[in-house]
């Protein structure tokens, strides 16, 4: 199995992420995920693996200060490296923006 794509979320992803997030027991992140993927402060990002959300984070940045979270990965995808993937992305981008 190929490790997934680290990729900007887009408003279109907002459904699949809230779906696979549900049925790993995460609760409902649809209204956050919806808030993040329209404001210019926050920075969220998928793993998709041939289509299919199997991941998520989100950097949220505030002058010098930035806020990392919502790090999920499907249980199917977890221990393969997935989750770090995504924390990367979130940090680079924080770095980019100081």
């Amino acid at each position: 199995m190929p490790l997934p794509v680290i990729r900007p979320m887009t408003p279109a992803d907002v459904g699949p992420a809230t779906a696979a997030i549900l049925r790993a027991d995460w609760g409902d992140r649809r209204a956050y995920l919806d808030f993040v993927t329209g404001h210019a402060e926050t920075h969220p990002f998928v793993a998709d693996a041939d289509g299919s959300i199997v991941g998520t984070g989100v950097v949220s940045l505030h002058g010098p200060v930035a806020w990392i979270g919502t790090i999920w990965v499907d249980p199917a995808f977890r221990g393969r490296g997935v989750g770090l993937a995504l924390t990367h992305a979130t940090i680079e981008t924080a770095v980019q923006a100081s």
